[in-house]
């Protein structure tokens, strides 16, 4: 498992594992559950003194992966303690999500574009799934 880079961070059947839950166990559709991160990540959110020594952390180690900065760091820096970080992809991506049932993420515009995370043959929908426990 690699330390930095997206693929030590991101499990590629998440998105499928959130829909499954969602339909077997909610009584919510995944679109009103995704909503709080999604108006989290559109409107923002005052950056804590913990948060901000952290992403400070983070940013110092991570700033050269592709991505990185574009994502966490849009001004060139990570965000101060008490200001507002709005990510506007982020909300974009977690609604196309939401609104697709994840679908989007694995075989549609979410996975087409830069080359998708999951556009690879390894992230599959189904691996997601629940098996029955094993005895």
């Amino acid at each position: 498992m690699p330390e930095i880079g997206w693929e030590s961070v991101t499990v590629p059947s998440a998105v499928s594992a959130w829909s499954t839950l969602a339909q077997r166990f909610s009584t919510l559709p995944l679109n009103t559950l995704a909503q709080p991160a999604i108006d989290y990540a559109r409107h923002g959110f005052p950056v804590s003194p913990l948060t901000g020594q952290l992403w400070q952390r983070g940013y110092d180690k991570l700033r050269h992966q592709p991505g990185f900065s574009d994502c966490f760091a849009p001004q060139g820096r990570p965000p101060s303690i008490g200001e507002l970080f709005r990510n506007p992809a982020q909300a974009s991506t977690l609604q196309q999500i939401a609104d697709s049932q994840g679908e989007s993420f694995y075989r549609g515009g979410l996975a087409q574009k830069d080359g998708g995370l999951c556009s690879r043959a390894r992230c599959r929908p189904d691996a997601g799934r629940s098996q029955p426990a094993s005895r």
